[in-house]
């Protein structure tokens, strides 16, 4: 590793009070003198930290400024906090750390030389950066003889250097890093506070420590002439975070040696105007906010059949939320969900829901939403539908008959009986008239006779009535049944080989489409929806499904492949494709809820892999 190597030539020169070249240098450690070079300016600032400088005289040489004690702090710092590279993960970190750093050409062997690894182990490393480099427009540009370097720009670089290269909860790292003092970094953080205090503006603690960093990274990148260029950031100069980034900047640079350019305090804007700030006296609602969620609302009525324009809760959290990560959006910018897998066990539709709604910000703003970014999304829609599930909640009773009124009376007694409910609770409908009844606003159907025309719901069936019966029994029956009927004997897919997720989507979608005789929108609508947010959610298993309900039959496809796939970044071997009937939101949700618990239940999951033939999976499934 550099950082250690740099430890050997600050050895090397405190032994030599004379000039010495980067060649000596080079061949007392067994690289070049281009090396030399690079390693000395890549941690400068860090070794003038401890008060150590290493100063350059073009050909003469290097020589150095340090005292006993500086050089001993040096070491101590360095043995506490030196991470071995002894792993994949540590030497990619380190290796893009370099490549973001340095405007030189730099070749694959001096790489492998910095980490002491094997030119093939470089090329791995290589190829996992070329992934990693993909979202942040950052060209990593080969020339023959001369080597290889990131080309880009410099807030695309940033963003990624942050996101990649930095342990944000570490401070050590962030200093070790960023070749900063203790007592400067603590300082930033002092300003920040005051800043942040005066204009009454109160942070998240992940947002204020994010806002912190980027600060210092801005710092060592300025410091390193890596400035943003200009007319880059598209922001008004005239709003509240503007100011106050101005004033963050003013009290930095009247404390320490480093000037901001404009386009640096435009940087510290964004983060302001990209952090959820929780002072009342920010309004971020605007009309072009009012007018997305207007879009967002009718796509997803269109869509699932949910109506949320009377939520006036709703509207104003994701209005509060909307523009903070919009702004997030477009620059790049972007946080862990360290709840994002819960989020999709626990709520798979409000997840849908947040799809749709980052599919319509994705139209407005061109620019993808992040899975974490869908799943906070999804925190708010599964509010307002648990909102909309409690003020439902009366417990109200449709009961359909055709029978005298002694019979009603005595059929209503039971049902106040058995629901402790008040006589106004439950709604009495002739069966000549039943199908003009708003059955949505009722918790439970009773009907005394055979409909002649079914509903959109669950009914409890009570022939006779002298008989008991037990309403809520009946139902958690009928859900019990409902996996095992929505899965036809043609849609079992057991131990076959696919060797990637799109393989296994436009398998299952074709052959579904013909079974089934539907049209082409049932893939182009499966696939849309695994492009805005994947739907594995960990166990091995994953839940492909349709953005909106789009078909007339609520079905259920399994397969069971013989082997596990990556499916988007973890293993998948259960697949559960679903599509819900577009006449019944009810039974979709009631279907979800009994199908996520089933498949986030590890016992349940291990008698599936045992499956061998479709009646054990039909009595697996019951």
């Amino acid at each position: 590793m550099s950082k250690k190597r740099v430890i050997k030539i600050v050895e090397y020169l405190s032994r030599d009070q004379h000039m010495v070249s980067g060649k000596e240098l080079g061949t007392q450690l067994g690289v070049n003198a281009r090396t030399i070079r690079q390693d000395i300016s890549q941690y400068r600032g860090w070794l003038n930290s401890f008060g150590i400088s290493i100063i350059s005289e073009g050909r003469n040489g290097y020589r150095i400024q340090a005292g006993n004690e500086d050089i001993k702090n040096l070491h101590l710092s360095y043995q506490l906090d030196e991470p071995a590279l002894d792993d994949m993960e540590t030497r990619i970190r380190y290796i893009l750390d370099v490549l973001l750093n340095s405007k030189e050409w730099l070749t694959i062997d001096e790489l492998s030389e910095q980490i002491w690894v094997s030119r093939s182990t470089m090329n791995r490393i290589i190829k996992k950066i070329l992934e990693i480099l993909k979202p942040y427009n950052i060209a990593f540009v080969t020339r023959p003889r001369y080597g290889i370097r990131l080309e880009g720009r410099e807030l695309d670089k940033r963003v990624c250097y942050v996101q990649w290269c930095v342990d944000s909860e570490n401070i050590n790292d962030v200093i070790s890093l960023c070749g900063i003092t203790v007592e400067n970094y603590y300082k930033i953080e002092e300003i920040l506070f005051q800043m942040l205090s005066k204009n009454a503006v109160m942070l998240q603690d992940s947002s204020y420590r994010s806002l912190v960093l980027h600060i210092v990274v801005a710092m060592k990148r300025i410091e390193n002439g890596n400035i943003i260029e200009d007319n880059l950031i598209s922001e008004t100069t005239d709003s509240k975070e503007y100011q106050l980034a101005c004033e963050i900047v003013d009290k930095i640079t009247s404390q320490m040696n480093v000037n901001f350019p404009e386009e640096e305090i435009k940087y510290i804007q964004l983060h302001l105007k990209g952090k959820r700030i929780l002072s009342e006296k920010y309004d971020f609602t605007n009309s072009e906010i009012e007018d997305l969620l207007g879009s967002i609302n009718s796509k997803i009525k269109e869509k699932l059949g949910y109506d949320f324009s009377d939520d006036a809760e709703l509207f104003e959290a994701l209005a509060v939320h909307l523009q903070p990560m919009i702004t997030r959006a477009k620059y790049g910018f972007s946080f862990s969900n360290p709840v994002l897998k819960d989020i999709k066990i626990q709520f798979p539709r409000a997840v849908d829901l947040a799809a749709i709604a980052a599919s319509e910000i994705n139209r407005n703003i061109g620019r993808d939403i992040s899975d974490s970014e869908l799943g906070y999304i999804a925190l708010h829609y599964a509010l307002a539908m648990d909102r909309n599930v409690e003020s439902k909640k009366s417990r109200d009773v449709a009961l359909i008959c055709s029978e005298g009124i002694g019979s009603v009376l005595f059929v209503k007694y039971k049902i106040q009986k058995q629901l402790k409910i008040p006589d106004e609770n439950i709604k009495v409908l002739n069966i000549n008239n039943y199908m003009n009844f708003d059955f949505s606003t009722v918790e439970y159907v009773v009907s005394t006779v055979r409909l002649p025309q079914e509903i959109n719901r669950k009914v409890v069936y009570l022939e006779n009535i002298l008989d008991d019966f037990d309403m809520t029994k009946t139902q958690e029956i009928s859900n019990l049944e409902l996996l095992n009927g929505v899965v036809a004997n043609d849609s079992f897919y057991l131990h076959i080989d696919m060797s990637s997720k799109e393989e296994v989507l436009e398998y299952l979608c074709e052959d579904t489409t013909q079974k089934k005789n539907l049209d082409g929108e049932f893939k182009k609508l499966v696939m849309e929806r695994e492009r805005l947010s994947t739907t594995e959610i960990g166990d091995y298993v994953a839940v492909p499904h349709p953005l909106s309900l789009c078909t007339d039959e609520t079905f259920m496809v399994v397969c069971i492949l013989n082997r596990p796939i990556i499916w988007e970044k973890q293993k998948v071997k259960y697949i559960f494709m679903v599509s819900y009937s577009r006449d019944s939101i009810e039974d979709s949700v009631k279907m979800n809820e009994k199908l996520f618990e089933k498949i986030t239940n590890k016992e349940w999951l291990k008698l599936l892999s045992g499956v061998n033939n479709t009646e054990d999976l039909r009595k697996l499934l019951d």
